[in-house]
């Protein structure tokens, strides 16, 4: 990767978190204080609300108006199908009750889709 790649790579990151800003405050009743305690709960905290289904579906509509912003539309295919998944996830569809609503998508391109974002938990904290 050469020097230009980062530059472009920083435009893309600050640009992501600026339109997530706009739609979402993962940092929102955080508590931060100066301990390694503190600092990995809220990671944790942090994570867990990004890997929501409504806020991943916020996370890939933010990278596609990155994409768009930066002229790379054609890059957008996996961005899309994940605009896809979580806007059925997030009209109440799931794969086990619907099998139907996601018989576009393979268990390859599903299983891509979820693990895209970590989580560091399945509970709420």
């Amino acid at each position: 990767m050469g020097p230009g790649n980062h530059v472009f790579s920083g435009i893309k990151g600050h640009k992501f978190i600026e339109i997530m800003k706009t739609r979402v405050d993962p940092q929102k009743g955080m508590v931060f204080e100066s301990t390694i305690e503190s600092n990995n709960l809220n990671r944790r905290k942090f994570m867990n609300f990004l890997s929501k289904p409504e806020n991943s579906l916020i996370a890939y509509e933010s990278m596609l108006e990155v994409l768009k912003f930066c002229q790379c539309e054609e890059l957008s295919r996996d961005i899309e199908d994940g605009i896809d998944y979580y806007s059925k996830i997030c009209r109440g569809f799931s794969e086990e009750k619907d099998p139907l609503e996601f018989d576009n998508f393979d268990m390859d391109t599903i299983k891509n889709i979820k693990t895209l974002w970590v989580r560091s938990t399945t509970a709420d904290i």
